[in-house]
């Protein structure tokens, strides 16, 4: 019997082959009219890789696991468990997966059945997917931590054939008549199990070897499917995605350049996700690299992990960085860091303020963001160098023969560089489908062959790409659409703010309002109002124009436009001239109505510092920005006016509504005060 590492040799012809795959691709593309240095094709409206194109395998009939097993780092170690120290080669690993395929084989599974793990990480996990995979059955794979009604669901949507999990996880499978394969040693009583079946265990699987049995295996091609990861998709409820042999083949291959045989990686990330599954059970068996496994995630054993085994790489999500970067000088007190180069980052996109506080705690790490979705089998966007990672407010460029195109959602029209519309993608990893779901499939993936992501971005001018927020998490607040990632963003560079989220809040008038939840930090007492003051001031000059208060009766005296002219004599003195001749001119009064729109009426009560605060962004009246109209005001501003909201600034002795002008003088102030514009306060 043959073990599995030798059924596919990687030979010259086969070399030769992909290479002339990937000078044919590289062909068509240089066809083209392509930008160099953004990758966008005027022509098409599409946007191109600028990494060089993934070979892909010739032949037809080529699982993944065959495809990774010909890869030559047998003497080397492939994982560690991070606890418990135990370790799998690369040569144990294909002896364990040619037995596991085995015995899979032995129990009638077949291509096309579906085998289901719901387990934490452990060295098993790959070892057990890549074994469903070789004989052309799909793996499935469930959230430990999911509830026994959503693992039914889960399970009568995927209808697999067998399940493995763990002796703890068993009691979740209660009632199912699916065999089990219990992939640890621990005992599991009679109560437990009910009427479960526990058929045997990964490790006797891996011990039974191959000599005395005959394997019954059918033939794979790569377009046969290998995976079913379940992802909330681009559409709504949770699906499950079906990737190829070939999307599984293609992410090996663009993870050729995003590590070395020599670097050893922690993987914190669940197995059970894209993330973790596409990275460490699959992409990086091509490199070579050392992956160390943390059955879940917990910060110390993380730390003592990249201190005892001396990692370079850590994958995090953005809570973790950020938690990393708020106790960062106990963490550099109690661990030693040193042997870590890079983190990667994926999940959603980091604020630059967040990525500035990490590197000012670990100047000798690099940030590098990712982008990828289910959909994709884990392809999307990376950044490879120091210099790619540099480009902090960005996820990095298109990943290897990608094409992407920038479409607006509401038109459908593509769009050029640095203009936001919704994210497509095409190229080799693109999923087959959602399964049973075929309304959801033509809804996501059209007839070229092009994925919505339903994700709204844009590509600068350099290729980066750059992500906004879900299209279908935008909060549409009068006309305008707010991401709610910006928010969270800005009120988690708060120091005294540990998680935050912003969802909207239905509202009759204006659609829809920002809506946020905040934890404080443990040792903080951050009031709500100074939660308020600080985010409304970072993003009341995002999303519209120039809005002024002023008496109802000098409306008309608003002026069309701002005036060229900025110095103090003007403002102090000739303007009052021209305010007063606007007047009294029914052109003015016009051109002033035909500009202006009276948004809403304040009472005296409101214009003034917190109430008026408070009340706007509960109103979620949040796309205004303060402009003086001369810049004779905003010279003084840092010592003669506080701005307190988006519209109103005062001076420290009480009155001054100075980007009401023309001129703000006494009979201004007069006529403010009758019209409970301002409030004299008497001591």
């Amino acid at each position: 019997m043959l073990s599995v590492h030798c059924c596919y040799q990687r030979s010259s012809n086969c070399r030769r082959e992909e290479e002339l795959n990937q000078t044919i691709i590289m062909a068509e593309i240089s066809s083209l009219a392509i930008d160099p240095r953004s990758g966008f094709c005027s022509s098409n409206y599409t946007f191109y890789s600028k990494r060089t194109p993934v070979p892909l395998p010739s032949n037809r009939s080529l699982d993944i696991t065959t495809f990774l097993s010909s890869y030559p780092h047998h003497g080397k170690t492939a994982f560690v468990e991070a606890t418990s120290g135990r370790q799998l080669s690369f040569s144990e690993l294909w002896e364990a997966v040619d037995s596991v395929s085995t015995c899979l084989s032995g129990l009638g599974i077949r291509r096309g059945d579906v085998v289901l793990i719901i387990a934490p990480n452990s060295i098993f996990f790959p070892v057990v997917c890549l074994s469903v995979m070789h004989i052309g059955a799909i793996i499935t794979t469930g959230n430990p931590l999911n509830t026994p009604r959503e693992i039914s669901l889960q399970m009568d949507d995927s209808k697999p054939v067998l399940v493995f999990t763990t002796g703890q996880l068993v009691p979740k499978l209660a009632g199912s008549s699916i065999p089990v394969v219990l992939v640890d040693d621990e005992p599991v009583t009679t109560e437990a199990t009910g009427q479960v079946e526990i058929v045997t265990t990964i490790d006797k699987m891996m011990k039974k070897g191959t000599t005395d049995q005959i394997r019954v295996r059918d033939r794979v091609y790569q377009d046969d499917a290998a995976t079913l990861l379940y992802s909330s998709g681009t559409t709504g409820a949770s699906k499950g995605v079906i990737s190829s042999h070939r999307n599984l083949i293609a992410l090996v291959q663009a993870y050729s350049g995003l590590s070395t045989p020599e670097e050893i990686h922690i993987c914190t990330v669940p197995m059970f996700h894209i993330y973790g599954f596409g990275a460490f059970a699959i992409g990086k068996l091509g490199n070579g690299t050392k992956v160390v496994i943390l059955s879940k995630f917990d910060m110390n054993e993380m730390l003592s992990a990249v201190e005892k085994y001396r990692a370079t790489c850590l994958p995090l999500v953005p809570p973790i960085l950020l938690a990393l970067v708020k106790d960062a000088d106990e963490i550099r007190k109690k661990y030693d860091l040193s042997s870590l180069q890079t983190l990667v980052c994926g999940g959603a996109p980091l604020s630059k303020d967040l990525i500035d506080r990490f590197l000012e705690k670990f100047p000798t790490v690099d940030i590098r963001q990712g982008y990828a979705l289910t959909e994709a089998t884990g392809f999307g966007a990376s950044m490879l160098t120091e210099e790619e990672s540099r480009k902090y407010d960005s996820v990095g460029l298109l990943s290897p023969s990608l094409e992407a195109k920038i479409v607006d959602p509401e038109t459908g029209n593509a769009l050029k560089v640095n203009q936001r519309g919704e994210l497509w993608l095409r190229g080799p990893s693109i999923m087959k489908g959602y399964l049973n779901n075929a309304e959801a499939t033509a809804a996501t993936v059209d007839s070229e062959g092009w994925l919505k992501t339903g994700d709204l971005c844009y590509i600068d001018d350099d290729g980066f790409l750059h992500l906004v927020d879900r299209l279908k998490e935008l909060i549409k607040y009068k006309g305008f659409q707010v991401p709610p990632a910006e928010l969270e963003a800005l009120l988690l560079s708060h120091p005294h703010i540990s998680d935050a989220a912003v969802i909207p809040f239905p509202d009759e008038e204006v659609g829809e309002y920002p809506m946020a939840y905040v934890i404080r930090k443990s040792s903080c007492n951050i009031s709500e109002a100074e939660v308020i003051d600080f985010i409304s001031k970072q993003v009341l000059n995002k999303y519209s124009g120039k809005i002024y208060v002023v008496a109802e009766s000098r409306l008309s005296a608003l002026p069309t436009e701002k005036p060229k002219s900025n110095s103090s004599n003007e403002s102090s003195g000739d303007s009052k001239k021209s305010k007063s001749k606007g007047t009294s001119g029914e052109k003015t009064k016009d051109s002033a109505a035909d500009s202006f729109e009276v948004l809403e009426k304040f009472s005296g009560a409101f214009i003034s510092g917190e109430k008026l605060l408070c009340s706007r962004i509960l109103r979620g009246n949040m796309c205004c920005r303060y402009e003086p109209l001369f810049n004779y005001f905003l010279e003084f501003s840092d010592v003669a006016f506080t701005v307190i909201a988006d519209n109103y600034v005062k001076d420290d002795s009480g009155p001054g509504i100075v980007n009401c002008a023309p001129a703000f003088g006494e009979d201004d102030y007069r006529v403010c005060t009758e019209n409970q514009i301002i409030i004299k306060v008497c001591s």
